[in-house]
């Protein structure tokens, strides 16, 4: 399942048309749904964004969750599209960092959560509820399930930014932001689908894998997959692997090369 957690209703009105989403009954937030796909629309904040993070991956399965923020940001280029390399939380100074396993061809950016609007003057992108997201959806699933992108809607100043501006940004930005949600529907299709159980099962015995691990290593494996990288060769020239901290070490290497 992917979970598309926008702050507004006209940051989701185009990807809700893209991929014909329905509106689905739930008492706390407006939500939109496909086979494939849940859309949240959260409120503006960090805090309304990581309740509704938390509220709506606990009804669901996590192991199978992909959590994607899409939403409006101030920056320097304003209608260009961000993913972002790293989330800061203002307030708090706590970071995060998603896995970009994945090359989107969109440029890359640390993205800084605000409590409220800001004028900045670096090279950053901000926005008001990534980090809010990205440290809820962390109670759940690993960092290689977590995307965020931003698209830039103004400077800062916020004089010209309408709800039909921000809903013509979407609508210019659609390509780039499908490119990201299709890839990670066709990911989670073939984590569905299932890659060998036999394979998966007796490398993360040999990586020693803790849950968490299992989940990192079951995305890798399937991306590799696409690319026709064998993990098995790959882990086998680091056996025995005597404990986790060292099947940890292995599994950063697999991911380095794979991403290389």
């Amino acid at each position: 399942m992917i979970c598309i957690f926008t702050a507004m209703y006209c940051e989701a009105e185009g990807i809700i048309a893209r991929y014909g989403l329905k509106r689905s009954s739930n008492q706390f937030f407006d939500v939109y749904e496909s086979d494939s796909i849940t859309l949240i629309i959260t409120g503006i904040g960090k805090i309304r964004a990581a309740t509704a993070v938390s509220h709506i991956i606990s009804s669901h399965c996590t192991e199978d969750i992909y959590v994607l923020n899409i939403g409006c940001a101030c920056g320097t280029d304003i209608g260009r599209a961000y993913i972002a390399s790293s989330i800061e939380d203002k307030a708090t100074g706590r970071q995060f960092f998603p896995d970009l396993i994945y090359n989107y061809n969109l440029s890359e950016s640390k993205v800084i959560t605000v409590d409220k609007p800001v004028t900045y003057s670096d090279e950053n992108v901000y926005d008001m509820e990534a980090s809010g997201i990205v440290q809820s959806a962390s109670c759940y699933v690993g960092p290689d399930k977590i995307t965020v992108v931003k698209i830039v809607s103004d400077d800062g100043s916020y004089k010209s930014v309408t709800t039909d501006t921000i809903k013509q940004l979407i609508d210019n930005a659609i390509d780039d932001i499908s490119v990201v949600i299709d890839n990670l529907i066709q990911i989670d299709a073939k984590e569905c689908n299932g890659i060998c159980i036999e394979e998966f099962d007796r490398i993360a015995q040999e990586l020693k894998c803790s849950e968490y691990m299992r989940g990192s290593l079951r995305q890798l494996m399937t991306y590799a997959a696409s690319i026709k990288v064998d993990v098995s060769l790959f882990v086998s020239q680091y056996l025995p692997i005597t404990d986790r901290r060292r099947g940890k070490e292995v599994l950063d290497e697999l991911r380095q090369y794979l991403t290389t």
